[in-house]
C-alpha cells in the first residue's frame, strides 16, 4: 500500500514539475496547409510555402494561430493566404493570429463575410500581396497592433464594418507601405495611433493614405503620413467622410519630396461635423494643408506650412480657428471659402503667406490676437 502511494506521489510530482507536458498537448501543430474547424490553440512548427490557397482556412471561432516566428508564403497572385470564414453567431473569443510572417497571395489575411467576428492580429508582417495585405469584411471588434503591412492595388489595411455599426477597433503601432492607400475604415468607432504610412502612389491615385468613412467619435493620434510622387495632385493625406465628432491630434502629414504633391493634407467633408483638429503638422500639398467643409469644428494649434495654395481652407459654419501657425503658403494663411460663417479666428500666426494672412474675411469674426 505504501509503495503504491509513493509511486503516485512521484508521478504527480513529475507532472507538476513539467507544465510543458500540458502546454504541448494543448497546442495543436500546423505543418502543412490546413482547415481549422475546431476551437483551440494552433502553432506553426515550420515555414510553410504553398501553391494552392488558402494555406490556412479558419472555419470556426475560439481559435488562436501562433505562427511561432515562421513564414507562410505563396507565389499565387489570387486568393487568400489565410482565410477566415467564421460561424454565425461568432462567439466573443473570435479569432487571433500572431507572431510571424505572411507573404504573397491576392490578400494576406481575409476575414470573409457574412458573419461579423472579433479579430486580433498581433506582431505580424503581412506583405507581397497583389491586392492588399489585410481585408476585414463585416467586421466585429477588431484589434491590430505591432504589424507591418504592405499594400498592392487596394488599401494595405481595409476594415469594413456593417452599415451603422458601432463596433470598436484599435489600430496601433502599424507600419504601412506600398500600394495606393494605407488604411481605410468604414463605420465602427475606435482609435488609430502611433502608426506610420509611407505611400508612393501610382498616378493618378484616388485613395487617401488614411480614409475614414462613417466613423463616429474616433481618435486619430500620433501618426505619421509621408507621401511622394503624386504629381497629379489627386491623393489626400487623411480624409473623413460622414464622420462626426472625430479627433485628429498630433499627427505629421507631409509630402516627402521637394516639389508640391498630393491634394490636401487633411480633408473633412460637409457631413463630418464637431471635429477637433489639434496639434498636427501639415506641409507640402498641392492645394490646402487643411480643408474643412463642415460645421462646428475646432481647428487649433496646428503648424500648416509650405502648401501651394492656402494653409487652411474653411467652409461650413461656426468653426473656431485658433492658435495655429501658418507660413510660406502660396495664397493665404487662412482662406474662408464662403459667406455662410460666421467663423471665429483668433491668436493665429499668419505671416509670410504670398497673398496675405486671411482671405474671405467678410462675415467672419477676428477675435483678436492674430499676428499678420
Amino acid at each position: 500500500m505504501s509503495r503504491s502511494v509513493g509511486s503516485t506521489v512521484t508521478v504527480l510530482a513529475l507532472l507538476l514539475g513539467c507544465p510543458g507536458l500540458f502546454a504541448d498537448e494543448a497546442r495543436r501543430p500546423i505543418y502543412q496547409a490546413q482547415v481549422i474547424n475546431q476551437p483551440g490553440h494552433y502553432v506553426l512548427t515550420r515555414d510553410l510555402q504553398v501553391a494552392q490557397l488558402p494555406a490556412i482556412s479558419i472555419q470556426t471561432d475560439g481559435v488562436t494561430v501562433d505562427l511561432n516566428g515562421h513564414t507562410i508564403s505563396s507565389t499565387a497572385t489570387t486568393g487568400d493566404v489565410v482565410a477566415i470564414a467564421p460561424p454565425n453567431p461568432c462567439q466573443d473569443a473570435g479569432v487571433r493570429i500572431q507572431n510571424g510572417r505572411i507573404r504573397g497571395g491576392g490578400v494576406g489575411i481575409h476575414l470573409q463575410p457574412p458573419n461579423p467576428c472579433a479579430l486580433r492580429l498581433l506582431d505580424l508582417e503581412v506583405g507581397g500581396a497583389a491586392v492588399q495585405g489585410i481585408l476585414v469584411e463585416q467586421a466585429g471588434p477588431t484589434e491590430i497592433r505591432r504589424a507591418q503591412i504592405g499594400g498592392g492595388t487596394a488599401p494595405a489595411l481595409q476594415i469594413l464594418f456593417p452599415a451603422g455599426s458601432r463596433e470598436a477597433f484599435t489600430l496601433s503601432d502599424l507600419q504601412l507601405t506600398g500600394g495606393c492607400a494605407g488604411i481605410q475604415v468604414v463605420a465602427g468607432h475606435g482609435t488609430i495611433s502611433d502608426s506610420h504610412i509611407t505611400q508612393t502612389p501610382p498616378n493618378p491615385c484616388l485613395h487617401p493614405a488614411l480614409d475614414l468613412q462613417d466613423v463616429s467619435g474616433g481618435l486619430v493620434q500620433g501618426n505619421t503620413i509621408q507621401i511622394s510622387a503624386d504629381t497629379a495632385c489627386t491623393v489626400v493625406g487623411m480624409q473623413a467622410l460622414r464622420s462626426e465628432a472625430i479627433q485628429i491630434r498630433d499627427n505629421v502629414i507631409q509630402v516627402s519630396s521637394s516639389q508640391f504633391a498630393s491634394r490636401y493634407g487633411i480633408f473633412l467633408d460637409a457631413q463630418s461635423q464637431d471635429a477637433q483638429i489639434v496639434g498636427n503638422t501639415v506641409a507640402g500639398f498641392c492645394t490646402a494643408g487643411i480643408r474643412v467643409l463642415s460645421n462646428h469644428n475646432r481647428i487649433a494649434e496646428n503648424m500648416v506650412n509650405r502648401n501651394q495654395f492656402s494653409g487652411m481652407q474653411i467652409g461650413g459654419e461656426n468653426n473656431l480657428v485658433e492658435g495655429n501657425r501658418m507660413a510660406g503658403n502660396g495664397q493665404y494663411g487662412i482662406q474662408f471659402l464662403n459667406a455662410q460663417g460666421p467663423h471665429i479666428y483668433r491668436s493665429n500666426i499668419l505671416r509670410g503667406n504670398t497673398q496675405g494672412a486671411v482671405g474671405g474675411t467678410a462675415g467672419n469674426t477676428d477675435a483678436g490676437g492674430n499676428v499678420q
